[in-house]
């Protein structure tokens, strides 16, 4: 009696175990993945979705390229799952190929047709088409959401309150900006004020000074025409046997250009470079080059004609030009510009 209730106790809890172990583990399954006719969720999303008019049979086949007669009208974004485990629908982002905004429509998984290109071995290159057209497309409904209504509306009311706290702040800052545009106005006014007062100061000053300026220079224009009038030179009388006077009128600028110069004691000073004529186009004054050395070092001065004695030989083959003044106080003069 006792080894039949001991073998009796043995059993019910083997049975027991059993039981207790299979009630934790039947939430798991054995399964093992067959690419030919599972799909993992993943794959799906970002895969381009087609549009064809024409009825196409899933797991069908088309010959190579026979995609480019469809509508290519998105990729899958979203899958959407039923509470019991089953795939109602996937969400497809179209809109791109008809030229309007991209908006969400949902497509019943029962729809999309898998479709292998002929030739192809691997089961995970494949097309997902649905029978519809391009003006299907566009008047699907749009994909919405309970959770993007309820997101909406938050934003709503976050909208809502930062345009309230706009508002307000905006009504604070035109309070602020009102104050400092008035302390700015009467600083501005203020510093004009003090602005206009030192120019006119100042102009009083540089208008005494223009007034000083203007005595001062008057001043030394009447020195430099005494000076002017000091340096103003005789025409010299020189006599030289063999040669004669001769007017200035009487010559062209061929014969006087390059002629020689010299000094009141006979010694060659420079030569005439270039004369000056009246708006009538007579010969009005000389330009002498003074001293130098085969052009260079020379310095150049403007002397009237009625200063100057010319002089010319009997052959007319040598033409002198005479100043009453020497090398010294020619370079003294003021050099002439051009």
């Amino acid at each position: 009696m006792k080894n039949l209730l001991t073998s009796t106790a043995t059993v019910i809890a083997l049975t027991a175990s059993a039981a207790y172990a299979e009630s934790h583990t039947a939430a798991f399954s054995e399964m093992t993945f067959d690419e030919a006719m599972n799909l993992n969720a993943s794959e799906l999303i970002g895969k381009r979705v087609y549009a064809s008019e024409a009825d196409i049979e899933n797991n069908s086949m088309i010959a190579e390229d026979g995609e480019k007669e469809w509508d290519d009208i998105g990729e899958i974004n979203e899958i959407v799952l039923t509470r019991d485990g089953q795939v109602q629908n996937v969400v497809v982002g179209v809109g791109g190929f008809l030229g309007m905004g991209e908006k969400d429509v949902a497509i019943a998984m029962d729809q999309l047709r898998f479709v292998m290109e002929e030739g192809e071995d691997d089961p995970d290159d494949y097309f997902l088409v649905v029978n519809a057209s391009a003006a299907g497309v566009e008047d699907a409904p749009e994909y919405r959401s309970n959770r993007m209504d309820d997101d909406m509306d938050d934003m709503d009311d976050e909208m809502d309150d930062a345009a309230q706290e706009a508002e307000t702040e905006m009504n604070e800052l035109e309070v602020q900006t009102e104050s400092e545009m008035n302390e700015a106005e009467a600083e501005i006014e203020t510093e004009m004020n003090e602005a206009e007062a030192e120019v006119e100061t100042e102009m009083n000053e540089a208008e005494a000074e223009l007034e000083t300026v203007e005595a001062e220079t008057e001043q030394e224009l009447a020195e430099a025409d005494a000076e002017m009038e000091r340096l103003a030179l005789t025409r010299p009388a020189v006599e030289r046997e063999g040669y004669a006077d001769v007017a200035y009128d009487d010559l062209t600028t061929e014969d006087l250009t390059g002629a020689n110069v010299y000094g009141a004691n006979d010694e060659d000073i420079g030569e005439v470079s270039e004369l000056i004529l009246s708006e009538d186009g007579k010969i009005e004054q000389a330009v002498l080059d003074i001293g130098g050395f085969l052009g260079l070092g020379e310095h150049s001065v403007a002397v009237p004609m009625d200063e100057l004695q010319i002089i010319r030989d009997e052959a007319g083959m040598d033409l002198r030009v005479y100043i009453e003044s020497s090398q010294e106080a020619l370079e003294a003069q003021p050099e002439y510009e051009g």
